[in-house]
Formats: structure tokens, C-alpha cells, sequence
């Protein structure tokens, strides 16, 4: 696990990055960070049908070599995790809330991303898909629940959401002292490595809030 911040993430080889938005400049810099073998799966969990396609056409224009689509409502377990498994790069996007994420990859999906990113893949989260691998997630209707926790006690909040989090985050601070909130807004997004990098990319409009637990946090 890496340790040199006060951020801690999920081991693996790969690179994790969240991203508040879609963005096609965030995409290229993970298309050049990924490695040369492995295909590039797009995985976009949305109500427009065709927001894969979308997906897939702007990562062919970015240069990305044998892109594919990961279907997670028609495709078998075992397709998706083959699919997932092998790929050099994951995009996950998505226009539904956190919480609609969460359930669409929990499971097989959440399995084959783990492999791959445990194999050397650069692992791409774009808005509610960002949200759902911290400790915890916002959802709008139901308030904090567990996410995934591929970046530990901390809170992702992304986008329009990001700056308009203010009193969520104090409250979430307030509530866990140990916490930390990751306010990602639109067009940028933290990169982490898994020798312990920390990169800020897009337009680095990253906010980070710390608990009373941390010297100095807020």
C-alpha cells in the first residue's frame, strides 16, 4: 500500500485515476501512460445507448490501439471478466449516480478491473464512476454509504458536485476525523501509481479537505 501521503490506495501495479468529468485531454495522458500490450476496454454505465460508442470513437481519435466495449447488462460473467481481465486500459464512465454505478459493477465487473489493474492496468474513472472507489460514497438520495474503497477513509466528490460539496464535506469531516475529502471539478483528475506517484492532470483543479485527525486539517 502506498504510504508517502496521507492518501492510501488499493495495491497494484497499475495507475488509478479519478477524474471529475469526461475529458478527452485525461484520456490521452492515460493512453500514454499505458503499456504497449493490452487492449483498451470502454465501459460506460449510462441511460444513452450509445455512450459507448462515444467513448470509443474519442479513444480511437486519441490514438488508442484495439479499443473495445464492455457491456455489463447484455454481456455473460464470464465474457466480462476475460474482456476486463486482459485489457492494458479501463475507462469507466457514467452519467448515473454513484450509487447506480456501485451496483452495475460490483461483482464480476469490480473482480476483472481488480485483476487487471493487479496486472499493470491504467484504471480511468471518470465523474460517479470516480466516486465509487473511495471508503465512501455521496448519493443524493440516500446520503453517505460504503463504496468501494479502493482509496482509503477518503470521500471522491466530482464535477458540478465537487463545488457544491462544501457543507457535505464539513459534515463528513465532523462525522470521521480520519477521513479526507478528494473534490475533483470538472476536467481534472489525480493520478496514483502503484509505487506510491501522485500526479495532479487536466486542468489540476483538485481540492483536498482533511479531518481533525490530521495536523492541520480542516
Amino acid at each position: 500500500m502506498p504510504v508517502q501521503s496521507v492518501f492510501q490506495w488499493k495495491d497494484g501495479r497499475g495507475w488509478l485515476v479519478f477524474a471529475g468529468s469526461a475529458d478527452s485531454d485525461i484520456r490521452g495522458m492515460a493512453l500514454n501512460r499505458g503499456a504497449a500490450d493490452g487492449g483498451v476496454a470502454c465501459v460506460a454505465i449510462s441511460k444513452a445507448l450509445n455512450s459507448a460508442d462515444y467513448l470509443l470513437d474519442d479513444l480511437e481519435d486519441l490514438g488508442a490501439p484495439s479499443g473495445y466495449i464492455v457491456d455489463l447488462n447484455s454481456e455473460d460473467d464470464a465474457l466480462i471478466s476475460a474482456k476486463l481481465g486482459e485489457a492494458g486500459i479501463i475507462v469507466i464512465t457514467s452519467d448515473q449516480s454513484p450509487n447506480q454505478v456501485r451496483s452495475a459493477l460490483v461483482g464480476t465487473a469490480l473482480d476483472a478491473v481488480a485483476a487487471a489493474y493487479a496486472n499493470g492496468a491504467i484504471i480511468l474513472c471518470e465523474g460517479s464512476a470516480a466516486a465509487v472507489f473511495g471508503e465512501w460514497l455521496w448519493d443524493r438520495d440516500k446520503g453517505l454509504i460504503p463504496a468501494f474503497a479502493w482509496l482509503r477513509q477518503t470521500f471522491i466528490v466530482f464535477g458540478d458536485d465537487a463545488h457544491d460539496a462544501g457543507e457535505f464535506a464539513r459534515d463528513a469531516l465532523r462525522e470521521y476525523p480520519a477521513a479526507i475529502v478528494l473534490a475533483l471539478a470538472n476536467h481534472a483528475a489525480i493520478a496514483l501509481g502503484g509505487d506510491g506517484q501522485i500526479e495532479p492532470w487536466g486542468n489540476q483543479r483538485v481540492t483536498i479537505g482533511l479531518g481533525s485527525a490530521y495536523q492541520g486539517g480542516t
